[in-house]
């Protein structure tokens, strides 16, 4: 019975997990040093109507381990629906370097968009039904116990005698 339960649960989780997950693809990211700002253009293909953590990151390819995450930041950047074409952070990066201009010509920029878990509470309620399912089933099984019901075990049938030849 509870290696019944606990697969309906992870069922159910497994279940949950693939539902809420979406795909999105990040393309078209390039960027345009501006006086003491640079901006950073990307497309986002998504739903249009869900909410993304959009985060950007500073990469030079002599240095694979550097990984500057730009803090002065607006524009399509944080969680919002950013979904679309033609997508605009602009760094303010003189407020976080005092040298606007970074030694080197091979620096990139990496976008990153994780979809936000939406606010339903299906979730909720469908692991509520399901422990209820189970406290219920406990209550029911522990109560037949005590009235000397119990289960016992599975009831197996006695083999018929041997023939006599």
């Amino acid at each position: 019975m509870k290696s019944r339960i606990r697969f309906s649960l992870l069922l159910l989780f497994l279940f949950l997990g693939s539902a809420t997950a979406r795909a999105q693809k990040i393309t078209n990211v390039h960027f345009i040093p501006k006086g003491n700002k640079i901006q950073i253009f990307y497309d986002l293909q998504g739903k249009k109507n869900q909410k993304y953590n959009v985060r950007l990151f500073l990469k030079k390819e002599d240095l694979p381990k550097l990984k500057i995450e730009p803090k002065f930041v607006t524009g399509d950047i944080g969680e919002g629906k950013f979904a679309g074409k033609n997508r605009l952070i602009i760094w303010y990066i003189s407020k976080q370097f005092k040298n606007t201009r970074l030694p080197g010509s091979d620096y990139y920029f990496v976008v990153t968009a994780t979809p936000e878990k939406s606010k339903s509470h299906w979730g909720i309620f469908l692991s509520g039904v399901t422990f209820a399912g189970g406290a219920a089933a406990a209550v029911l099984l522990n109560a037949n116990k005590k009235k000397g019901g119990g289960n016992k075990g599975p009831v197996i049938a006695q083999p018929p005698d041997r023939p006599n030849h």
